[in-house]
């Protein structure tokens, strides 16, 4: 018979040894996820991986990084006990996820996303960077700050871009799907109503000074069930034709900049550049004169973009809502024929993207007639200098190039001895196109300039060699 110290001694069962474990659910994309039974331990690592698969599959955020021990870890735990097959299949799943919620832009689905808790933190993260865009969207469509004006905000949300406006002695209604946004915005004391961008607004029309929409009609973009994305997109425009006001008869002593006529601007962040171009032109086809503008409102790399639409032609006032409100059909054209738009204002800063810069907008706005955007001292001396290194570039390519097409003429080799190698004489141009080279002489033309010639940065930022630079650099297209 054993005694009770040996059966105390006896080893203890497989069972004893096995880690305890614990389900690990995660909100992703607003929709509570079970990741499976993973010891909790690992819980606060799977939860940093998970953070840093989103962060990728959006490209936006720093990468979250884990030791290859503790990757390694979670892994083989998601293998062994959780609902995916290691963290690379989690990472797929996930850019599956958002590819679905992408397409899920109808006033539904925002509904479901924006709840309360969202809602709220949307709000405390990005109020001041929602007031700076809001604040450039505002110089952009020369929204008069200080004078009272009637604004529509398209895509309110939460109310950070209206309430901005309201301070400063606007009065701003705002218009979005998300009922919880809208609740965070009255709270904030901004007038809203519900409504989806894409369908038509349940306004009278011809009533507001202006349109401003900050972060928001990327969305047109995506379509849904019930609407392609080129509806979409030809419903809001036209709806913001709709809704502007006629432009206002010549004040007595009226100014240049084209300020009795309203205007539209709109910031946005398209997935891909061509997403841009299809905005503005799907807003050029409903009747606006368009410009894309391509802004670093932090003074950083940090891209953002912007579209002004100006009404071609006047429009005679719209009916008061009702029937006529709800028929899509009927308000997808203008009321109006419109002029032919002016040629697009273009930088050769975003000759590539299509877009232009604000000092060439401005001056593309005044010489066609139309509201001329606003902009700081600040950020004009800091557009300047922008150019002024962009010309430096382009001298100092032409000066490369010409000093190795020197070198690498036939003569000079041949006086040499042929000493250079046959590799550097292939190509002589490190210029990207042809149209690089072309403006690199045309600045040096124009700034009066020997071959070789680089100006020192002082040198291009005084007035008259600054306008040299700009009347190159800024050309219609």
């Amino acid at each position: 018979m054993a005694s009770a110290g040996s059966a105390e001694a006896s080893p203890p069962s497989p069972a004893a040894h096995a880690p305890r474990l614990k389900p690990l659910r995660v909100k992703i994309y607003g929709v509570e996820r079970d990741l499976g039974l993973l010891p909790p331990p690992l819980h606060t690592d799977a939860r940093a991986l998970l953070l840093g698969l989103e962060r990728a599959a959006s490209g936006k955020g720093r990468p979250v990084e884990l030791s290859e021990a503790r990757t390694a870890a979670v892994d083989a735990a998601l293998r062994k006990h959780g609902a995916y097959a290691g963290v690379g299949a989690l990472g797929a799943q996930l850019v599956r996820w958002r590819a679905e919620l992408r397409g899920q832009v109808d006033a539904a689905s925002i509904n479901a996303y924006y709840d309360e808790w969202r809602a709220e933190g949307y709000t405390r993260r990005l109020a001041p960077a929602q007031e700076a865009l809001t604040l450039r969207c505002a110089e952009v469509g020369g929204v008069p700050l200080g004078r009272p004006a009637l604004l529509l905000d398209v895509g309110c949300g939460s109310g950070l871009s209206s309430e901005p406006l309201v301070r400063r002695g606007c009065a701003a209604l705002g218009l979005d799907a998300s009922f919880e946004m809208l609740r965070a915005a009255r709270r904030a004391g901004v007038e809203v109503v519900q409504a989806d961008m894409a369908q038509p607004f349940p306004l009278r029309g011809g009533v507001f000074d202006r349109v401003v929409s900050v972060s928001a009609i990327q969305f047109l973009c995506h379509p849904t069930e019930a609407q392609s994305a080129e509806a979409r997109m030809a419903s809001a425009f036209a709806e913001t034709r709709r809704v502007l006001r006629p432009a206002r008869a010549p004040a007595a002593n009226p100014t240049a900049d084209g300020a009795e006529r309203p205007t539209a601007a709109f910031q946005f962040h398209p997935d891909t550049p061509s997403d841009a171009l299809r905005l503005q032109s799907a807003a050029s086809a409903c009747g606006f004169a368009t410009a894309l503008l391509i802004d670093q409102p932090h003074h950083t790399t940090a891209r953002r973009w912007f579209l002004y639409a100006c009404p071609t032609s006047a429009q005679r006032d719209a009916p008061h809502g009702g029937e006529h409100s709800r028929k899509s059909a009927r308000l997808a054209a203008p009321r109006e024929a419109t002029v032919a738009p002016p040629p697009a204002a273009c930088c050769s800063l975003h000759a590539p993207l299509r877009g232009t810069c604000v000092i060439a907008l401005q001056e593309w706005a005044a010489t066609h007639g139309l509201p001329v955007p606003t902009i700081s001292s600040d950020h004009l001396h800091w557009m300047k200098n922008e150019h002024a290194r962009h010309a430096r570039r382009l001298l100092r390519l032409l000066r490369r190039q010409e000093m190795m097409a020197t070198e690498c003429h036939p003569t000079t080799l041949a006086a040499s001895g042929g000493t250079l190698p046959p590799e550097r004489c292939l190509n002589t141009s490190e210029f990207t196109n042809a149209s690089e080279e072309a403006e690199a002489r045309a600045l040096r033309d124009r700034l009066s300039l020997e071959a070789g010639d680089v100006p020192a940065m002082e040198k291009l930022l005084d007035n008259a060699s600054m306008a040299q630079v700009l009347s190159v650099m800024h050309r219609a297209e």
